[in-house]
């Protein structure tokens, strides 16, 4: 049974291929965390190279490869100095989870969340 206060994981996948109404259902779905965040004056600076493998796709496994693609993603933004990564799956590398705020996958992302993103963004 499909949670309705989630995105279907298929339109998730059009989105980050660049399908217009996906990317629209995504936008209208998080308009109101988009406007936390720029209440709070931070902002979305890209998207992460897309790593994943058939196998990883098949399986639904993302958090195999998730931390790998937004460590590239740095690597190849080295101007940045602060970040942090919204994201509920278990990332599994010490460089990337001190830096992650975990929102519990059937609220969303909440006030706290949003508190621990900044602290952890002024801790450079």
């Amino acid at each position: 049974m499909r949670n309705p206060k989630l995105v279907p994981y298929e339109t998730i996948v059009k989105a980050t291929s660049g399908e217009p109404e996906a990317v629209d259902e995504v936008l209208r779905h998080y308009n109101k965390q988009i406007r936390s965040l720029a209440d709070a004056g931070l902002e979305i600076s890209g998207m992460t190279p897309d790593l994943t493998t058939e196998e990883v796709r098949r399986t639904k496994k993302f958090s195999r490869v998730k931390a790998d693609e937004i460590l590239l993603w740095l690597k190849m933004h080295q101007e940045v100095k602060g970040w942090v990564v919204l994201d509920d799956l278990a990332l599994h590398k010490e460089a990337v989870t001190r830096h992650q705020v975990k929102p519990d996958h059937e609220i969303g992302l909440t006030a706290e969340n949003i508190r621990e993103a900044e602290r952890i963004l002024m801790a450079g």
